[in-house]
């Protein structure tokens, strides 16, 4: 009987996964929204079933999406089925920071996944193609304005080719970050539907309360140092240092405005107030380092402890 209800649900789950994943494909405004939701389905499984029957769904939805919607939908199917069996499996097991953690690891896995099949099997690097297409366009774009008769001037160019290399030397970054961003939108949607199917997950933390191990000091002050070896440029230790270093930089800076959500909270002020910071510091980058400043010594120094709560 547990076994007939396991395969009935996950039957029923799957082909709503097929559609999310059809109307995720063909319609795009709608697809980008739905696309965060395609998780879910894994989610929900997992938290009411065991891991085999899981695994087994998830290897059962990539031939089945397949053939429905040929290689674009398997694409689009991969990672996100892989996300929410391990989002599902982890927030029964560990939590709610656990699941989005792992959530973004699994997606992560399967964009370098994907990378490296495409490389190695149908020898074509993604990264090299983008970028050879970013720069003939920079180029058509350059002769038209000539033939506009409103050349660009060099400086402006070798400035927006130098911001193009930055760009895709961190692309492992943005990997990372758009990997962390779909994972904690997911969680978002998938905490109010899981709440409406009666299943249990514990909220994340508020954000006064996400506090980075101390290590984080020391391996940011680690890279900072490495950063003055003097790696030959475009070398794959250079673009391992810039992209740990991006990292460990926005995670200060994250720390940081917890930090300063924190303070608002223990001191009575309204959250409104660190709201704006955040949202001006957005807008103007400079103030970023002041906000990463207070987030190592936050990490370094345990600064929270030594603020008294209002009387």
């Amino acid at each position: 009987m547990k076994r007939t209800k396991a395969l009935t649900e996950g039957a029923i789950l799957l082909a709503l996964f097929t559609v999310a994943v059809l109307i995720t494909i063909t319609v795009p405004l709608l697809g980008m929204i739905t696309s965060f939701a395609l998780p879910i389905p894994f989610i929900v499984y997992a938290l009411r079933h065991d891991t085999k029957s899981s695994l087994l769904l998830f290897a059962a939805s990539l031939p089945v999406v397949f053939i429905t919607g040929s290689i674009s939908a398997l694409l689009a199917a991969a990672p996100t089925a892989l996300t929410g069996l391990i989002m599902g499996t982890l927030y029964k097991k560990r939590g709610s920071a656990p699941a989005v953690i792992g959530g973004t690891l699994a997606f992560l896995a399967t964009i370098l996944g994907g990378y490296v099949i495409s490389v190695l099997f149908f020898q074509v690097n993604p990264l090299t193609e983008f970028k050879s297409i970013m720069t003939e366009s920079m180029n058509m774009a350059t002769s038209l304005m000539k033939t506009m008769g409103q050349p660009p001037k060099e400086e402006q160019m070798r400035l927006l080719r130098t911001q193009m290399e930055q760009f895709f030397t961190l692309m492992p970054t943005v990997a990372v970050m758009c990997s962390f961003f779909f994972s904690i939108i997911t969680h978002a949607i998938a905490s109010s539907i899981l709440k409406r199917l009666k299943l249990e997950v514990k909220p994340l933390k508020p954000f006064r309360e996400w506090k980075l191990p101390k290590s984080i000091a020391w391996y940011y002050l680690a890279v900072i140092l490495l950063s003055y070896i003097g790696f030959e440029k475009g070398s794959y230790a250079s673009m391992a240092v810039t992209n740990v270093f991006f990292i460990l930089t926005v995670l200060l800076v994250i720390q940081g405005f917890s930090f300063l959500f924190y303070y608002a909270y223990t001191k009575g002020i309204s959250k409104s107030v660190p709201i704006v910071v955040v949202i001006i510091s957005l807008f103007l980058p400079f103030l970023l380092y002041p906000i990463q400043f207070l987030g190592i010594i936050d990490i370094g120094f345990r600064l929270r402890e030594k603020i008294t709560p209002k009387s």
